[in-house]
């Protein structure tokens, strides 16, 4: 307590506030559709075989625009954010972890958070699926960190109403799995699914520019609100 209280003081006498410590690393998973090698499957069954009806969404795109638009909204109200892929082509699972790990030596793991934005799919990408709505995700044996973040994100995606929430358990708001980028971070680490691009419904709302925006608004108020829980510890 008394060295989290001269810390505290350290960094006020030096100008520095503790927000100025966190730093947020998103992800957009996948390519553009202007890539010049375009992700494979990661795009509306019209698009991949030609089922009707004809919705043509790619994830990458709608990946990048949820990211800049979060993006923005942060670097606007102070925070430190970085986008690890603002190229339009698709990177390796690898050099976004290595781009990621860079910036948790450069500043410290404990002082950043990456986030890596999605949204499903629950079928083979060849026809349209039931399976909709949001869930949020962090690797076997993540830390506190990692935790509290998944449930601020669960509860700011239901709060914000469009999709239908997904959990595993009734008292678990997040999934745990190894996928690589969460799994291989030197940081706190969640990854979010937000609606299906494979079911009708979902996809139809993905493609609005309004979906785009609630996507980014409920990932903001979550990290905002993980931001102040961690200044306070």
């Amino acid at each position: 307590m008394i060295k989290n209280i001269i810390s505290k003081i350290n960094d006020t006498i030096k100008g520095v506030k503790p927000s100025d410590k966190i730093h947020i690393l998103l992800d957009n998973g996948h390519s553009s559709s202007k890539a010049k090698t375009i992700t494979p499957g990661k795009r509306t069954p019209y698009l991949v075989s030609g089922v009707e009806p004809a919705i043509s969404m790619y994830e990458g795109d709608f990946n990048r625009d949820v990211v800049r638009i979060l993006a923005t909204k942060l670097k606007e109200s102070g925070y430190n954010v970085h986008i690890l892929v603002p190229e339009e082509e698709d990177v390796t699972l690898g050099e976004r972890v290595r781009r990621a790990n860079k910036l948790c030596k450069e500043f410290g793991a404990s002082n950043c958070l990456f986030v890596s934005i999605h949204s499903n799919a629950a079928g083979n990408g060849r026809q349209w699926m039931s399976a909709r709505g949001f869930s949020v995700h962090i690797c076997q044996g993540a830390s506190k960190k990692s935790e509290l973040m998944a449930n601020l994100l669960f509860d700011a995606a239901k709060e914000d109403g469009h999709f239908k929430m997904r959990k595993p358990l009734p008292n678990q708001k997040y999934w745990v799995n190894n996928f690589y980028v969460i799994k291989n971070t030197l940081c706190p680490a969640v990854l979010s699914e937000s609606g299906f691009y494979d079911n009708v419904d979902d996809a139809t709302y993905l493609l609005t520019p309004e979906a785009r925006e609630n996507v980014a608004m409920y990932h903001y108020n979550a990290l905002v609100k993980y931001i102040k829980e961690i200044i306070k510890k």
